[in-house]
């Protein structure tokens, strides 16, 4: 009896140390009968979703790419339990695209469960508008923007992605209500307070004698959030971005709202969550959620502190000296010295180097020598063996005379 588990995400909600730790123990899977659809050879089916308008994440959202080519590599997966696991099946927003997917998937299983963690809307958005720092994530740029608060101001595309009720009843009609798994995420809540246990225990896996990898998607603290978020709202320099982020050490205070800016994101989804709560019997209390908003402070925290504006700048300039350094014109040594190492087998580029030296350097002595020694040599046909500059250096005193 072949049976699937699509986990859905969301995002945010320890999918990474999921499929990082499916990655590890794959062996341990194996022998327990449950395989995972990888892509490019991690546990994540990134790669066969795409966007449905290319200009734009949002509203469509994603969808299959290639759907035979995912059924046909889905067909060739072995064992009896097969995951497939990817958040950005979370984006999934049209019904069609949710439809196409059940019907790729249906005839190739028996049993389906459509895995998905769901976290309040308000502590969600705190986390995954801090993941939208970071270099290259388009989606969340689109969704939360740029804004220097915890918790981005409303916008009328965030709805397609928090309403969980209108989002996973799409879910519901395509695959039926009895596939559905929906776990709360809240670490007092979770199987041992932990994500992988929880899913594991969902998936029915045996974790014994698993490997644990080391932990993945680290948070971004609170200053390093700002200035990514900074960083990507002034350039599209990717590798500049990410070089800045790089360089820049993360600290321990997250990005926090207010208890009533909190409490105000989460008030357009009560409603929704309440409907959901009262379908799919996930919670005791009537909101789905709890109501607590005391690890939140009472007074907005806009500002850095001084170990934080330190911390920013020292890496900032650290990162524009790497690459000034880098970007620096080869002095007349380096030209010298990578001549030499290429007068034996690359004589020509060797001679071009001499001479870019010497265009820093006219009046060189070593220089103009090793220039007069390899033109000599080449223009005699390369007769005998190549000159050896090995060991010789312009003398300080003679190396840049002045002007007369």
């Amino acid at each position: 009896m072949r049976h699937l588990i699509l986990h859905i995400g969301n995002h945010k909600t320890g999918t990474t140390a999921i499929q990082k730790w499916i990655e590890a123990n794959r062996a341990l899977l194996a022998a327990q009968g449950i395989h995972d659809l990888p892509g490019e050879g991690e546990a994540n089916a990134h790669g066969f979703v795409t966007y449905i308008d290319d200009t734009q994440i949002f509203p469509r959202g994603f969808r299959l790419d290639k759907p035979q080519h995912f059924a046909a590599r889905l067909a060739e997966v072995p064992g009896e339990k097969v995951i497939v696991s990817s958040e950005n099946f979370a984006f999934f927003f049209e019904q069609r695209a949710i439809e196409t997917l059940a019907r790729v998937v249906k005839p190739l299983f028996d049993r389906v469960q459509v895995v998905c963690y769901i976290r309040r809307q308000d502590r969600h958005a705190v986390s995954h508008h801090a993941e939208g720092a970071r270099p290259d994530r388009r989606a969340e740029w689109e969704l939360w923007g740029h804004g220097f608060t915890a918790l981005p101001p409303p916008n009328p595309l965030q709805p397609l992605y928090l309403n969980y009720d209108k989002r996973l009843a799409k879910w519901e009609k395509a695959f039926g209500h009895e596939s559905m798994v929906v776990r709360i995420y809240d670490r007092k809540l979770l199987i041992e307070g932990d994500a992988v246990a929880d899913f594991a225990q969902v998936a029915g896996i045996d974790r014994t004698g698993a490997v644990t990898p080391d932990q993945t998607n680290e948070g971004l603290d609170r200053a390093k959030a700002r200035l990514g978020h900074m960083i990507n709202a002034l350039t599209d320099d990717i590798p500049l971005a990410e070089a800045l982020m790089r360089t820049t050490p993360n600290g321990t205070v997250p990005p926090r709202p207010t208890r009533a800016v909190a409490r105000g994101f989460l008030q357009p989804y009560r409603a929704s969550n309440r409907a959901l709560n009262a379908r799919l019997g996930l919670s005791p209390l009537p909101d789905l959620f709890d109501d607590d908003f005391d690890d939140l402070p009472e007074q907005p925290q806009l500002t850095w502190n001084d170990e934080e504006f330190n911390r920013i700048l020292r890496a900032l300039i650290r990162s524009f000296e790497r690459s000034t350094a880098r970007a620096a014109v080869p002095s007349a040594d380096d030209l010298r010295e990578a001549a030499v190492a290429l007068t034996a087998t690359q004589p020509l580029r060797a001679l071009r180097l001499i001479g870019l030296a010497l265009v820093q350097r006219p009046n060189g002595r070593v220089l103009r020598e090793m220039h007069a020694r390899l033109s000599a040599w080449i223009d005699e046909g390369k007769r005998g063996k190549p000159p050896d500059f090995r060991g010789l250096r312009d003398d300080p005193d003679e190396a840049d005379p002045e002007e007369p």
